[in-house]
């Protein structure tokens, strides 16, 4: 577990899948998701098993300390140990948490996780042209605009650049 001044980040299990049902399905977030569609707790407990538990997939879920719950969850998907890059995603799916700044620092949490302590190289992620918040909250971090399709957004920031941001 680890704490910043407002929140808890702890490494998701089996007793967050309600929650994260929950908080995931929600309409705003699922609207600004490339995945669509409900989880159920099948795809969830399959997730975990398949993606979380194998190794794939490193998640946290984000706790509020004012509140003591669970208002979303960050994570790096299809982790490459060979190549030490990974693609990063976040939802903040509890409506009171939303605007408050949680999202621009879970981002930072993970970028200096994976940059710093896992000693990554390459960042990516992939944002629904649509998501302008998020978007204007990557470009914040340091991420930049790789590739625009038209409806997806692809941005990625590598450890150098990381750096350089940090020490400024």
């Amino acid at each position: 577990m680890i704490e910043t001044a407002d929140l808890i980040f702890r490494p998701i299990d089996d007793n967050d899948t309600d929650d994260i049902i929950r908080l995931r399905n929600n309409k705003n977030v699922k609207d600004n998701f490339i995945y669509k569609k409900d989880i159920t707790r099948e795809d969830h407990i399959n997730w975990l098993r398949t993606k979380v538990d194998t190794g794939k997939v490193i998640q946290f879920v984000i706790i509020s300390k004012e509140t003591g719950r669970i208002i979303g969850s960050v994570y790096l998907r299809d982790v490459d140990e060979k190549t030490r890059s990974a693609e990063f995603g976040i939802f903040i799916g509890d409506e009171g948490s939303c605007g408050k700044g949680f999202g621009t620092r879970a981002t930072e949490f993970m970028l200096d996780h994976f940059f710093g302590n896992m000693n990554y190289e390459h960042l990516m992620l992939r944002v629904l042209k649509k998501n302008k918040r998020a978007f204007e909250m990557y470009e914040k971090a340091g991420f930049s605009t790789t590739e625009d399709n038209g409806d997806v957004i692809f941005m990625s920031m590598s450890k150098n650049d990381f750096l350089k941001r940090k020490n400024q």
